[in-house]
């Protein structure tokens, strides 16, 4: 039949359609057809079918696959996710500190990951089954620090950001004296029994998180007027 006029449509595929071209299913989409994740996922209804033809889940990934039989293969970027896109550290010159996160996908497979880059020092990456990428900070002097891990895989890309700080950072049973310009309060804080926590004058106490100093024993805060704690 011939047609005549013109045709407005968003999803005309106008490129070869790579069918596999064998195997019992011989018109099952190629990893690099066009034709994977260019349907319309408007045509769901009560009667719209779970799986394929071939028996496969009829939407794998966001949109569905233009053609009778979905590509069980490829994975989209939109596909995976991290368990965090931010890691924070605090920590002290010359003592390391690992978080670990986890990249996965909607559709719990294992996905290689290609490459880890974007890492500067004093920030490392080591990856373990494909899913836990371990980020160690390892500092050798105070400062702020920020940098990036980008995590390549055959569906895509990921980033991490990374923020860290190394200097006086404290947390738990504490004694004695804080007698540095800024502390950073990690944690709860707890003074035990007979034992006694002083504060220099100029010294900034910067909790990090709404955390607490709770007082068993003593607590001295020596300010003044001329340099206060803060």
């Amino acid at each position: 039949e011939q047609i005549v006029g013109t045709i407005t449509a968003k999803r005309i595929i106008d490129k070869e359609q790579l069918f596999v071209g064998t195997g019992d299913y011989p018109f099952q989409l190629a990893d690099n057809s066009p034709c994977i994740n260019r349907g319309t996922n408007l045509v769901q209804g009560p009667d719209f079918p779970a799986i394929d033809i071939a028996g496969n889940t009829r939407i794998y990934g966001k949109i569905i696959d233009i053609g009778a039989f979905e590509n069980q293969n490829v994975i989209q970027e939109e596909d995976i996710f991290l368990s965090d896109t931010m890691l924070v550290f605090y920590s002290k010159p010359n003592e390391s500190l690992t978080k670990t996160t986890y990249l996965g996908n909607i559709f719990k497979l294992s996905i290689p990951m290609d490459s880890i880059s974007g890492l500067s020092f004093p920030f490392s990456a080591i990856v373990e089954n494909d899913s836990l990428i371990h980020v160690t900070f390892s500092p050798n002097s105070e400062g702020y620090y920020q940098s990036k891990v980008i995590i390549g895989t055959k569906g895509g890309r990921k980033e991490i950001a990374l923020w860290a700080y190394s200097g006086f950072v404290v947390s738990g049973e504490k004694e004695g004296i804080w007698n540095t310009d800024t502390v950073k309060v990690i944690g709860d804080i707890l003074v035990p029994d007979s034992k006694t926590l002083t504060i220099l004058p100029g010294t900034v106490v910067d909790f990090v998180n709404a955390y607490k100093i709770d007082v068993k024993g003593r607590l001295v805060s020596s300010g003044n007027a001329e340099s206060m704690i803060t």
